[in-house]
């Protein structure tokens, strides 16, 4: 098998050189749409050129690019063109099931046909951005399958997601097939299959080629030559990159790459996922006749060893769950080193405390420091190396007696706040300065008399609780007007406007104080139903602050005037079950032209259900043409549209229905239509006697 591939790269490769200088013969198979709708949209910005590359944002600018790349559909066939991602692209969404399968059997997904393919390999720089590619579905038997079929320059900064890639031989989630090209900082979250060369990242890479900064987490199968970064790869480089993708085949099968051919270099990468096969089966690698050097599996999740069933100390090495989680393989994976020379970057990173721990080594992450963790409170007893995000040495723990507290002024709440302070028995050196929480309880100064409050703080070291209080002696500089006497508050009656208390009297003890001299009065939350406030505020001699309340009601009976609208009020509950009556309107029977009669209005901030029409409501207003009645309206009252004789058409939304008044309708337009609910057409009707004003002229429907 391996032979084969050699061959059919050496076909490739001289098909490139072939293309350079002659056009193709044979015509690319045109993209399948199956059952699904979508277009070729070419993107509004960008030339093709790297100077100024197609800026693709949406799934039709795709498909547009990958059309041009490949010669079909009509289009001029530019193998070099590049292109850049400006925002994540969806092409079908939920192609693949929570374990990873086929969801369905894709015939309602738009087929995706691969950039580039062994007759139009593709030669230009494609920049993802960093953004997604959701929803990639092919399921063939052809070879050279992935986002990109065949690649030979660049592709960067791409993360494929939740796609389907089914095909034969060089099938990737990235690239099916990379010759001489690199593939920098991308990730495949989608499911990988085929038959010989299958990779999470890509299938097949050669003359070359490189892979760096990759991750696949996507299921990946196969028969073989199948890895979880890269299927099987010759004169390249795989450079930090991980796996946690499950990875199975028969033959050649491995966590990073399934075969690290001749010349191949594989450095630094890591396989978080399971590998299972027949023969040449690794944590890493499966087949080796390159380097392989500083790699690492996960031996819990995977037991095939590193390479070819056998671990390789310095070049595949199974480490615990424990082992990856303590930092101890992103430093090894960083040359073991925590500062990078002049010039470099260290790629590997893991955060590896708290809620957003990382189990494993992730790229771009959190640096990891190795350092000395001593048995004692200070560096002179024994230590031993572990892993931290902080430069420091990690140090035993202290002996600690009961705190010290000390209290502070806080000059800007009038408050104290107060620290707990205790220092190490070992070494005084070592002090531990906690601050508080303080609560306090007060008992208010009265006009003659002063008052106290008392501070407590609380504080918790090594899980146990300590206790401390302040007491504070408060003497009010003025007579405080909060225990004043306060009478003549009176409930209100709701009028729209601002209420106030005429008959308001403030006493201290038996004198009664003056207003605007002793005190002065706000009112807030006093113009609508509810509860409004009183706050009085001493002046003068008296300090502080006294509140006192009283309720605006509405009344049953009275009228209310809401945007030319009057109700009135049939129910003065406030609780959403309130009702009114709209009775009529302030505009001139001249100038009123059409009607809405709402289902709810608001008097007062709160909400009343319109649910009757008062009689004699629009009585003579002949020029009203058009009625709309709302859901909630049971009634309408006798002549309530008396003599409107332009009245054509008259709406009722209300199934609930259950009177109308004599005369209501009479003298209105005698072909007028009343629409009313369907299911109430016949009921309606029975309400609409003669006695109402109703002629067999009208329609009722």
């Amino acid at each position: 098998m391996h032979e084969k591939k050699r061959i059919l790269s050496f076909i490739l490769a001289l098909c490139m050189v072939v293309t350079m200088t002659v056009m193709p013969v044979s015509a690319t198979e045109k993209t399948t749409k199956g059952n699904t709708t979508g277009d070729f949209v070419k993107p509004l910005k960008g030339d093709g050129t790297k100077e100024d590359p197609y800026q693709i944002a949406n799934a039709d600018n795709l498909y547009w690019f990958a059309a041009t790349v490949n010669g079909t559909d009509g289009l001029t066939k530019n193998e070099s063109a590049c292109a850049t991602l400006v925002s994540d692209i969806t092409v079908n969404t939920g192609v693949l099931n929570k374990d990873g399968t086929l969801n369905g059997n894709g015939e309602n997904f738009r087929v995706w046909e691969p950039i580039g393919n062994l007759n139009n390999q593709y030669s230009g720089t494609f920049d993802g951005k960093g953004h997604t590619i959701q929803g990639l579905y092919v399921n063939t038997t052809k070879d050279y399958v992935g986002l990109f079929g065949t690649s030979s320059d660049t592709i960067e900064n791409v993360n494929v997601v939740d796609s389907y890639f089914k095909g034969g031989d060089s099938v990737g989630g990235v690239s099916g097939y990379n010759s001489g090209g690199s593939i920098t900082n991308c990730t495949n979250s989608g499911s990988v299959s085929g038959s010989a060369s299958v990779g999470g990242v890509c299938g097949e890479g050669n003359w070359g080629g490189s892979i760096t900064n990759c991750t696949n987490n996507g299921n990946v199968s196969g028969s073989e030559c199948v890895g979880g970064v890269n299927g099987s790869y010759s004169y390249g480089t795989i450079t930090n990159c991980t796996n946690s993708g499950n990875v199975s085949g028969k033959d050649a099968v491995g966590g990073v790459s399934g075969v690290n051919d001749s010349n191949g270099a594989i450095t630094n990468c890591i396989n978080r996922g399971s590998v299972s096969g027949a023969n040449n089966v690794g944590g890493v690698n499966g087949s080796n006749w390159g380097s392989i050097t500083n790699c690492y599996y996960d031996k819990v999740n995977c037991t095939a060893g590193g390479i070819m069933g056998e671990d390789v100390e310095g070049s595949a090495e199974g480490k615990s769950s424990k082992e990856f989680a303590s930092g101890e393989i992103t430093w090894l994976l960083n040359g073991s080193k925590s500062t990078p020379a002049e010039g470099e970057t260290l790629p590997w990173g893991q955060t590896l405390s708290g809620e957003k721990a990382n189990a494993y080594p992730v790229l771009g992450g959190a640096t990891v420091y190795q350092v000395n963790k001593y048995t004692t409170c200070d560096t002179t007893g024994s230590s031993t190396k572990v892993y931290s995000n902080i430069n420091e040495p990690i140090l035993g723990a202290h002996t600690y007696g009961d705190p010290a507290f000390t209290w502070t002024k806080n000059t800007k709440t009038g408050g104290y706040d107060c620290t707990a302070k205790r220092t190490c028995a070992n070494d005084n050196t070592h002090v531990d300065e906690k601050s508080c929480t303080v609560t306090s309880v007060t008992k208010p100064a009265t006009l003659y008399e002063s008052g106290k409050t008392i501070y407590t703080a609380n504080v918790s070291l090594d899980n146990k609780e300590y206790t401390d209080t302040k007491e504070v002696i408060t003497t009010p500089p003025k007579k405080n007007i909060a225990s004043a006497g306060v009478s003549g508050i009176y409930n209100k009656n709701y009028t729209g406007k601002s209420q106030t208390q005429s008959k308001l009297s403030v006493k201290a003890g038996s004198t009664t104080l003056k207003a605007g001299t002793d005190y002065t009065v706000s009112y807030t939350n006093n113009k609508y139903i509810g509860t409004a406030t009183i706050t009085i505020t001493g002046k003068g001699n008296y300090g502080g602050t006294l509140k006192k309340t009283f309720k605006i009601t509405i009344s049953k009976g009275k009228t209310y005037t809401v945007s030319s609208k009057k109700y009135k009020v049939t129910n003065a509950s406030t609780n959403g079950k309130g009702t009114v009556t709209l009775t009529g309107v302030t505009t001139s029977k001249s100038k009123l032209t059409s009607l809405s009669i709402g289902n709810t209005v608001k008097i007062g901030n709160k909400t009343f259900k319109i649910t009757a029409i008062g009689s004699n409501a629009w009585k003579n207003y002949t020029k009203l043409k058009k009625v709309t009645i709302g859901n909630n309206v049971t009634s309408i009252g006798k002549s309530a549209f008396y003599n409107c004789k332009k009245l054509s058409k008259l709406t009722i939304k209300s199934t609930k229905l259950k009177s109308v008044g004599s005369k209501a309708i009479k003298n209105i337009k005698k072909n007028a239509k009343i629409d009313v609910p369907s299911k109430k057409v016949s009921k309606y009707k029975k309400l609409f006697k003669s006695r109402t004003g109703y002629k067999k002229t009208m329609k009722i429907k």
